[in-house]
């Protein structure tokens, strides 16, 4: 028995407590299956995660300004993966020699795109930036075809420019983590980095509209994420319907039912469904007694007599013939 307590909220919000890392460590040890440069990013002390807290800043622009390489090696703002119409942006500040948490980070990522419906370059785009000086346009090329040799979805040919890659601006990396209150620390010890495990959804101008932390979100918590973000523009009447019950809990990290929101429309719904049903009940009786009054008059109509063999006389108790008689006779005992 590990005499460790093992703090999942600290993992979920993105914070590797000594806590996190002690009981990592010594699982993926025992194991025999993490690499040395896990352990080392793994086994940090506490000071050096002291002050990690990802400070969130909805509803905050993000400077898009800020001027990076692409995998190409040229020179691109930020801002030219935005203002693109409806389509939202993730945004993730990552490096991409991190021996654990960016990979994962990443690779659950693109798990989650690979299973909700929305579609990168049509419905939104994925930005990726590095803070690590270390590493430029060849590193950044790698990733993004490493990530979109695993995009399973049909998707524009052209979606590299809705995939990108940034690189190359250590000073600008630390400007863009710091606008959306993500922190990172070098540790010269280990030569890697302590960071936080999330990512951002902003919305098309670039406004910070959600933090998504960890790596066991479900693909539902993305979806709604940019939904949200694209301000009800991506996805079907019915999905713009369902943002106004749900809302996101950030205890939980997830979009949760908004009770008294879904009790109004659900009591409207049934409203209008009550309503119907008497509106169809009330159409379908009168055309009954339309059908009813039409019947009971064809019944009482009168029938037209039917002349046969002579002239019809009419008594008190209806018509009736007259006997036919033969032409130019005339019955025995007549007077002439």
């Amino acid at each position: 028995m590990i005499g460790t307590a093992f703090n999942f909220e600290s993992l979920r919000r993105g914070v590797p407590t000594a806590s996190v890392a002690a009981f990592v460590l010594a699982i993926t040890v025992w194991l025999g299956i993490c690499p040395p440069a896990a352990v080392a990013q793994l086994n940090i002390e506490s000071a050096a995660t002291k002050g990690m807290d990802v400070v969130e800043h909805l509803g905050k622009k993000a400077p898009l300004d800020l001027e990076f390489l692409d995998p190409e090696g040229k020179t691109v703002r930020l801002g030219e993966s935005f203002n693109q119409g409806h389509r939202p942006v993730v945004l993730a500040l990552v490096y991409f020699r991190c021996p654990l948490m960016c990979p994962m980070v990443l690779n659950n990522l693109q798990t989650r795109a690979n299973a909700i419906k929305q579609t990168i370059g049509e419905d939104y785009n994925v930005v990726l930036v590095t803070f690590d000086p270390q590493e430029g346009p060849a590193e950044a090329r790698q990733q993004q075809l490493a990530f979109l040799a695993g995009y399973e979805r049909e998707h524009p040919k052209d979606i590299e420019k809705s995939f990108q890659v940034l690189s190359g601006r250590p000073d600008n990396a630390s400007v863009l983590a710091e606008a959306l209150g993500f922190p990172y620390r070098y540790l010269p010890e280990s030569g890697e980095f302590s960071h936080g495990t999330v990512f951002f959804v902003l919305t098309p101008d670039g406004t910070i509209s959600r933090y998504i932390y960890g790596v066991n979100y479900p693909a539902e918590t993305l979806r709604m994420a940019l939904l949200e973000a694209s301000e009800g523009k991506v996805g079907s009447a019915f999905e713009r319907v369902i943002m106004w019950c749900f809302h996101f809990d950030p205890k939980s990290g997830a979009y949760t039912l908004r009770t008294l929101m879904f009790v109004n429309i659900a009591s409207t719904l049934s409203a209008l469904g009550v309503g119907a049903f008497l509106t169809r009940m009330v159409v379908v009786e009168r055309r009954r007694r339309r059908l009813t009054i039409s019947a009971i008059a064809a019944i009482a109509q009168p029938v037209s007599p039917v002349l046969s063999g002579g002239p019809v006389s009419t008594s008190k108790y209806g018509a009736t013939s007259a006997p036919d008689r033969p032409s130019g006779k005339q019955p025995p005992g007549t007077p002439t």
